[in-house]
């Protein structure tokens, strides 16, 4: 091989980078959209379900009145903080 054959195929590895660098970072923009979209419409449907801070406030009263014999010996201890914990989820 010549010297301005390596020459060429330097710069043609050279833009095969750059292109690969390109696709990367608009496959990582279109994931960030993708992401982000999903994240609005959790949001929404989160917003329009009447029935979630009833079911929260349910799921946390249950939390509460847990028997010691069920929930383990630390969750005794530990039961009002996670119902507490459980009803900061709520909108």
């Amino acid at each position: 091989m010549t010297e301005k054959d390596e020459a060429f195929n330097e710069i043609e590895r050279q833009a095969g980078q750059r292109k690969e660098a390109v696709r990367r970072s608009l496959s990582l923009e279109e994931a960030r959209q993708q992401i982000q979209a999903m994240t609005q419409d959790r949001a929404t449907l989160l917003s329009i379900n009447p029935y979630r801070d009833f079911v929260i406030e349910e799921v946390a009263q249950h939390v509460e009145k847990m028997s010691p014999m069920v929930a383990g010996y630390l969750a005794m201890y530990i039961r009002k903080d996670l119902a507490n914990y459980i009803r900061e989820m709520k909108k």
